[in-house]
Parts: C-alpha cells; structure tokens; sequence
C-alpha cells in the first residue's frame, strides 16, 4: 500500500503511539475542560482562514491594500457573535506578505492578539495550522517561536510543539469529548480534531515550490489514529482535519465530485491551475481513507476557491477568505468586507453508533447564510482542472491584485 512506503518504520509508530498517552496528559493539565459535544451531539467549529492582517499601508499597491485590521476584526467579531461555536480553527495566513505585516516583532505579537482576541476573550477553546506567510524568513518569528507564544500568551488555545521527530509547527490533534466524559479516566472521545503542516514557500523534499505534508506527519496521524482506534475498543474515532494548502484530491472532488458545491474561482481557473496545492502531500488522503477516521478535511490558502464536495467517502472542502486585506475574494461574489466570513462546520454525532455525519454552511460578516447547496452545483468536467499550482513565485504574485479587483476603504 502506498502509504506504508511512506511511512518512516515501526520505531517511530511506536514512540508516537507513546506520544499520544503523554499529549493526552498535557492537554489536561494546561486546558482542564477538553472540547466536548453539546447534549443534542453536535458539535459547531468555525473555520477563519487568510486573514492576511495589514497594520499599515501596503508597501508596493498602497492604492489598493490599505490597513486591513479593523475590518477583519470586525468580521472574526460579527461571525462568532452570529455562530457561537464550540471551537474555533484558524488555518493560517495570519500575516501579510505584500506589507510585511509580521516582520517585525512587535508588529507580529500584535497581529496575533488581534487574530485571537475576539476568540480568546469570549473564552471559545481554538486552535491555528500555520500559512506559508506566517513564519520566518516572510515574518519575525520561526514557527517554533509562534507555537511557545501562543501557549505562553493565551488560556483558551491548543496549540502545541510537534511531537519530536515530526517536521512541522503545527502538527496535534485536540479530541472532543462526550458530556461529562473525562480522558484521564480512559473514556475515548467522541471524535478528534487533526492539526497538520502544509509548511511554507521553501519546497518538498527537494523540490521546489510552495506546501508539504511530510513523511513524518504522515506516520504521526497514522499512530495518532491507531492509539485512539485502540482506545475505543478497536472502532475507529471519527475525525476531522485542518491545513492550510491544498490537497491534490481538492483536484479531484472538483473534477469527478457528484456533490460538489461552491465556487472555483482562483486566476488560473479557466486554464486548468486553480488550486494550489501541495508539492507532495505523501498520501496523507490514502492514509485517511485507510484508517475510516477522518470524515472531512478543510483548508485556506486560495481566497477566491470555496467550494466542497465529497471525494472518496470524504468532505473535501476549502474555507471561505475572513479577512479584508489581501486579494480576493473576486467582486463577482459581492461587497467586501460585508461578504467576508467562515466556512462553519457542525459535526453531528449519532448516539447509538458513534458515527458522526457533517453539516456546512458559510456565515458571512453581514449575516448571510450560504447554505450547503445554495452556491450552485458544479458538474464533473465543468472547467476541469488540470494540475496543481504550486508554484511559490506565482502564489507570490497572487498577493498583487489588479486594480479591476481592488477594494478599497
């Protein structure tokens, strides 16, 4: 099987199953009460994705990037409001390349707090998946640096260092328990939240571009999903995960999808390259379908993709742009920053079999709905796309919006 190639040996499933034992123990001390579904077995998370966050002017397009933080505030504000979930998940592009919004250290901290605050201070657990701007050399701090942060600055987040020997940032898992269950006392969580890297602009194993899902990230979700499968008695623990970059597989719910709603709109589109995704993200999506863990998986990192289907039995799905700075979405889709928001994402757990099932929608900052089916159903084979854009000078260039495009305060 593909995947088993990939993966790096037997000693090191052993020790991230042992990893798994500890992490558990770790995320109780620091968060006593883990995320756990409501009593009618839901369970809402709020995805914000490229906020992209400008504290002054852009340093090239000042025309058309102004200052961007009081109206993404405003949309993180009036979505958490409107939604109040139970967990909220950032994947990534909290900082913005085009004016340097993070190179600083001071500005970097205060980019952060204003990311998490509203979040924070409404005391809703969260947890981020770092973008490929987010950290060192495109910001101050290493991704390393940003993780210590986060667990020093702020009560409600759960982040944490990658398990040793995993490369990434961003790589955990945060399980969800059933009302009134506790981890410590052996109970299995009622489903897991799955953290991954897709990494920066500095290639794949020796290829060049942008996004990677390592080898090692790989054998930690497989051990990750086998401690928990052991723990429940051999029944696998539903999951769903969270990175920034695109899959291949994105590719393939858009092409060959029955179900697949939502908008594609990202230049390149109508020529075949309007995802980017991952150099290589080493089956990851096989190990997924493998395990019958993960139900549904979500990204960011195209502002003007929001469409999700379902490929291979799982819910394939791109965030909808939160922030206001950088480009996108297209004007086609409305007035920003009114029609900004947040894919929501409610898990709905059958009590007799364990089985979760999975509702989404988009809230956007004026309150609009856009249900499952309302963005329009895409036909196999409309504007088939080709292969992925992973190209880091061109995801660079994307940042540089034409002037047709602009929105301006």
């Amino acid at each position: 099987m593909q995947i088993m190639n990939k993966l790096q040996g037997q000693s090191i499933l052993s020790s991230a199953l042992i990893m798994v034992v500890v992490t558990f123990a770790k995320i109780e001390a620091k968060q006593p009460a883990l995320p756990q579904f409501r009593s009618d077995g839901t369970f809402k998370v709020v995805q914000f994705t490229d906020l992209h966050m400008q504290v002054q002017p852009s340093e090239t397009l000042k025309k058309w990037y102004p200052p961007s933080e009081t109206e993404t505030i405003k949309i993180l504000e009036s979505v958490l409001e409107a939604e109040r979930p139970d967990f909220v998940a950032y994947t990534g592009d909290i900082c913005e390349i085009d004016s340097h919004s993070c190179m600083e250290e001071k500005n970097q901290t205060a980019v952060l707090h204003a990311a998490f605050g509203p979040t924070e201070r409404r005391g809703i657990p969260w947890a981020i998946t770092f973008g490929n701007w987010d950290r060192a050399p495109d910001a101050n701090m290493t991704g390393a640096q940003i993780a210590d942060f986060l667990n020093r600055s702020f009560n409600h987040s759960f982040n944490r260092q990658a398990p040793v020997g995993v490369v990434g940032d961003s790589v955990f898992d945060v399980p969800i328990m059933l009302p009134g269950s506790n981890m410590s006392q052996g109970n299995p969580p009622g489903a897991v939240l799955y953290f991954l890297d897709t990494h920066a602009n500095d290639g794949c194993e020796g290829k060049d571009g942008t996004g990677c899902i390592y080898p090692s990230e790989v054998a930690w979700y497989n051990a990750t999903s086998a401690a928990y499968r052991k723990q429940n008695h051999g029944r696998p623990v539903p999951g769903f995960a969270f990175f920034h970059i695109p899959l291949p597989e994105h590719i393939a719910a858009w092409n060959e999808g029955t179900a697949t709603y939502g908008r594609l709109d990202e230049p390149g589109g109508d020529n075949g390259y309007g995802i980017g995704c991952v150099i290589d993200s080493n089956g990851f999506f096989e190990a997924a379908v493998a395990n019958g863990d993960i139900k549904g998986m979500t990204c960011g990192h195209d502002h003007d993709n929001d469409f999700h289907g379902v490929y291979s039995g799982i819910e394939v799905m791109f965030g909808r742009k939160t922030g206001f700075g950088s480009y996108g979405p297209p004007s086609s889709w409305g007035t920003f920053p009114a029609k900004d928001g947040a894919r929501v994402i409610e898990l709905r757990r059958n009590a007799s079999s364990g089985d979760i099932s999975i509702a989404t929608w988009i809230r956007l900052m004026d309150g609009t709905i856009l249900s499952e089916t309302q963005e329009g159903l895409n036909k196999p084979g409309t504007r088939k796309q080709l292969s992925c854009n992973h190209d880091s000078a061109a995801d660079a260039l994307r940042h540089h919006c034409k002037s047709s495009d602009a929105v301006v305060v």
